[in-house]
């Protein structure tokens, strides 16, 4: 994962997989989904289905393609293959087990884009807008 927690996205790595911690009390996932523009998929994620603090952490960036460290114009030049995405932290703020947690967010996921638009979601057209989980 190269990207930031800030508005701009800078080098950042990306090495754990979806469960980050995991204790007998609590458990954090991870999450990385691309769904079009990443302030939009991060708007829908962390601010709607999240408002119940199901989200405790969000980045946006880029993942995939080749070459690292990518400046956003070679990423929407299509020359470089990343996609825009959003990595999040989750958690289980109602105690109703991870495995539902990830499953109420993926079935989110589908719900707010279009998977089926090859490299768009609405007006925004390209292949940084690839639809992915990961």
């Amino acid at each position: 994962f190269m990207g930031s927690e800030t508005s701009a996205p800078a080098a950042q790595e990306f090495k754990d997989g979806p469960i980050k911690e995991a204790s007998a009390e609590t458990m954090t996932m991870r999450a990385t989904l691309g769904a079009g523009c990443y302030w939009g998929t991060e708007n829908y994620v962390k601010n709607t289905w999240g408002k119940d603090g199901s989200v405790t952490r969000s980045a946006v960036g880029f993942m995939g393609g080749a070459g690292a460290n990518p400046s956003y114009d070679a990423v929407c030049s299509g020359r470089t293959g990343h996609v825009e995405v959003l990595d999040v932290d989750l958690a289980d703020p109602k105690g109703a087990g991870p495995a539902v947690v990830y499953e109420n967010l993926i079935r989110y996921f589908f719900q707010f884009h279009d998977p089926t638009t090859m490299n768009r979601q609405g007006n925004d057209a390209g292949t940084q807008y690839a639809s992915v989980i990961l």
